[in-house]
């Protein structure tokens, strides 16, 4: 049996998206709460299994409370709308799971058990938008990159940038209009990496860069 306590206005069950979950047999609904000091009195009188948060990017100062009062409980929200301030600070407090409210009834029951079953459930719609917020642009390499370099060469945060795009064979034009700058002021940056790397063609300075990513530098 799932001990479910929702969060959320008492006028929850009218919507279409909870007409299953008092049906169930399987989800015992402790109580729907709406403000703090009735979740304290409930929180300290049950041991729900699950929380589920209601409009939950309304409702981040309630969970405060929540986590104070039962640290133990999985947490659920429901969002009305992809709110990427609400998943990630759901993420930090340990939020399993993040659906949105224009779900199917049997979808909310489903992530319900889902969740009491220690799974992650986050709907693929706010999957596609988070992920659209994930940086690219080679991001990870990147960062792999400047760590490995920083160990052998003292370079700015631009010449890191230069630096990392000619190590993925980018011409001067291409690295100018990337970055916003004038031809010539990479020319120039290029140049003075030329000296820091003490050698005199592009080949050696891309021929030094990747072997500063090899896996035994």
């Amino acid at each position: 049996m799932v001990n479910l306590l929702i969060v959320g206005p008492p006028s929850v069950f009218r919507q279409h998206l909870y007409s299953s979950v008092s049906k169930e047999a399987v989800i015992n609904v402790v109580a729907i709460v709406d403000n703090e000091r009735s979740m304290k009195k409930i929180l300290t009188m049950h041991e729900p299994d699950l929380i589920l948060v209601h409009g939950a990017e309304k409702r981040l100062h309630l969970v405060e409370t929540i986590n104070d009062y039962h640290a133990k409980g999985k947490l659920m929200f429901v969002l009305s709308s992809i709110n990427k301030d609400a998943v990630f600070y759901g993420l930090k407090i340990g939020v399993v799971s993040f659906i949105l409210d224009n779900v199917t009834p049997q979808c909310l029951v489903r992530s319900i058990k889902n969740v009491y079953e220690n799974q992650y459930v986050v709907t693929g719609e706010l999957v596609r938008t988070l992920l659209a917020e994930v940086p690219t642009d080679d991001f990870f390499e990147k960062q792999l990159f400047n760590h490995r370099l920083k160990k052998h060469f003292s370079l700015s945060p631009r010449e890191n940038e230069i630096a990392f795009l000619v190590y993925k064979n980018k011409k001067n034009i291409d690295i100018a209009e990337r970055l916003t700058l004038k031809e010539k002021t990479v020319r120039d940056y290029v140049s003075k990496m030329y000296r820091k790397f003490g050698v005199r063609k592009r080949l050696d300075l891309k021929r030094i860069l990747e072997e500063t990513m090899q896996p035994n530098n």
